[in-house]
């Protein structure tokens, strides 16, 4: 994932702010505040374009049955998540599917209001 979804990781696993009731409108803010809030938000909305994209491949892929002709292994189990996660990236930079805009002009409208 990029870095926005780290940041995001990086607050509520370390400082375990979701146990402590930090929304994650709150926490966004707060990665915002500091300037380049446009770049910045999009980023973030990316991420979340990829994070659900690699959701809906890896519900895709459960759906296929697997062959016997490759080994059962956790190696390639990671592996697929990792091919998998990239390509959820891929397909979001490239801004084809359109959900990472759709969250950012809503974001944007709700900041100006």
């Amino acid at each position: 994932m990029g870095q926005g979804y780290e940041l995001f990781l990086d607050d509520v696993n370390h400082k375990g702010r979701v146990e402590k009731g930090v929304s994650f409108a709150r926490i966004l803010e707060e990665r915002l505040a500091d300037g380049n809030t446009d770049k910045k938000l999009m980023d973030v909305c990316y991420d979340m374009e990829a994070l659900f994209i690699g959701v809906m491949l890896k519900a895709m892929r459960n759906t296929v049955p697997e062959s016997d002709f490759f080994a059962h292994s956790i190696a390639n189990d990671i592996f697929r998540d990792m091919l998998y996660d990239e390509y959820a990236n891929i397909m979001a930079k490239s801004g084809q599917i359109g959900i990472a805009q759709q969250i950012y002009d809503q974001l944007r409208v709700q900041k100006t209001v």
